[in-house]
């Protein structure tokens, strides 16, 4: 397996696009790239049921957090053509991830792509932690 966080949006957009556009990426539907079929999402740490109303979620809390660096973070597991893990150890690899990089507990919404060459797994990342967010 390999991680890779992606670079920073630096053009000033609105917290608002930014997460809309990154998790309409993330399933694959924008940015001219070819991910593949889609072989499962989720989320962790919201409370709708819908992709819409996740992304409404992570907009809602990125806008209670204004002093966060970034409104939302973009990491990339891949894993090398030939392996095929199983769901769970795709999730056991996205708590590891989120622990070591101190983003445990905060809004995450992934997306697991069969591409042509290997299995990826883009996940948005809300950099505010929900669980201080709300009393």
């Amino acid at each position: 397996m390999i991680g890779k966080r992606m670079p920073k949006r630096l053009d000033g957009a609105p917290v608002a696009r930014q997460v809309a556009q990154l998790a309409a990426y993330i399933d694959g539907g924008t940015g001219g790239a070819e991910r593949g079929d889609i072989l499962a999402q989720g989320q962790l740490h919201l409370i709708a049921d819908t992709r819409s109303g996740q992304v409404a979620e992570m907009i809602a809390s990125a806008m209670g957090a204004p002093r966060a660096r970034s409104s939302i973070e973009h990491i990339v597991l891949s894993w090398r053509a030939g392996e095929q893990p199983a769901l769970p150890q795709i999730e056991q690899a996205l708590a590891i991830l989120l622990e070591e990089t101190g983003l445990r507990g905060h809004q995450v919404i992934w997306t697991l792509h069969l591409g042509r060459a290997d299995l990826a797994r883009r996940i948005g990342c809300g950099q505010a932690d929900s669980s201080r967010l709300f009393p």
